[in-house]
């Protein structure tokens, strides 16, 4: 029997009413954060800030910094409005957790994927959170992220360790 609960007075969430209400959300969580990033980094300032820069983390950075902003949120809104082809990506336990690419990305880096030997983020997971080879955009393989690519191939790369998250996130730059 299941009971009643009396407004105003505290009561417990079960795991299977939380993902109910979740999973009705839709896509509000996006919206909000959609509204959200245009509000604190608009479009019309963001953008001309963006425009015509080299890709790295010092930008985005100096970015953040300057809209009070997170580096992850700063770094989504760089890729969306910087007009280069750059992706940022989260990886997590050695695995890419989310990718949000700009709209000049057009390549696929898949979610759930394992990070690769001959990446620089995979340096976080094996040597630590200050390897230094992560701090400095380096070019890699182009297949060290994206599935299908040639070895001869380079991509930029430049990671930050997300320390309480246990997490990295990289910014990849195609400069072709």
């Amino acid at each position: 029997m299941k009971l009643a609960h009396s407004p105003g007075e505290p009561s417990e969430c079960a795991e299977e009413e939380f993902l109910a209400w979740y999973n009705d959300q839709g896509d509000k969580e996006a919206e909000a954060n959609v509204f959200a990033a245009e509000l604190i980094m608009p479009e019309s300032l963001f953008a001309p800030r963006a425009a015509g820069t080299v890709p790295s983390f010092e930008i985005i950075e100096s970015l953040a910094s300057d809209f009070q902003t997170t580096l992850t949120a700063t770094a989504i809104r760089y890729v969306q409005l910087s007009g280069q082809k750059c992706a940022v990506v989260c990886s997590t336990n050695r695995k890419v957790s989310w990718v949000w690419p700009g709209r000049e990305f057009h390549h696929w880096i898949k979610r759930g994927r394992e990070l690769r030997a001959h990446s620089y983020a995979i340096d976080f997971f094996e040597r630590g959170p200050d390897a230094p080879e992560m701090r400095q955009m380096r070019e890699v393989p182009r297949d060290a992220w994206i599935d299908g690519e040639s070895m001869e191939d380079l991509v930029s790369e430049q990671s930050r360790a997300l320390y309480s998250y246990g997490s990295v996130i990289t910014l990849l730059w195609v400069n072709c």
